[in-house]
């Protein structure tokens, strides 16, 4: 399973890297006409915009997986390594279930608007809203999986402080 994840990983990070470097290509080349010739794509606003927001959405699911996500550690620090544990978990089980409610409401939202065409690039809008629940199947993966591991690892140091009485 590891090698598989790892693979998945690895795939799943040159993908999002993919996605800003034709994010950055097409803002330069953007900026380049329209400054020196005074053309403006609409088509290329428009991607630029989705291939932004498709990278914050696959984005996320890398930083849950490194563990890089924004918290705030004021109060988190605070607490003694046991309890911070705990408190991983929950955090976990919380953004679990916020991630499924988002996949959830948001194959709802698709199939009620997905078929409305974008402006510029003339493609129907579902194509660029699969982002959420994509991105939020990925983020359900990681947190279970996570969940799991600091379960264990729980466990373990249980055992070992019962066995070492």
């Amino acid at each position: 399973m590891t090698k598989i994840t790892s693979t998945f990983y690895a795939l799943y990070d040159k993908f999002c890297r993919v996605l800003i470097l034709l994010m950055t290509i097409l803002v330069i080349i953007s900026v380049f006409l329209r400054y020196l010739f005074g053309i403006t794509f609409i088509w290329a606003e428009e991607a630029i915009t989705m291939l932004f927001v498709a990278s914050s959405f696959y984005g996320a699911v890398l930083c849950l997986k490194e563990n890089e996500h924004i918290r705030i550690d004021f109060l988190y620090e605070m607490f003694s390594p046991k309890i911070k544990e705990i408190l991983d978990i929950v955090i976990n089980c919380v953004t679990f279930f916020v991630e499924f409610y988002m996949v959830k409401i948001s194959l709802f939202w698709i199939e009620k608007v997905g078929d409305v065409l974008t402006n510029g690039m003339r493609l129907p809008i579902k194509i660029f809203y699969s982002m959420i629940p994509i991105s939020g199947i990925f983020i359900c993966i990681y947190c279970v999986m996570s969940i799991i591991k600091q379960i264990k690892s729980l466990i373990c140091k249980k055992q070992t402080t019962v066995e070492g009485i």
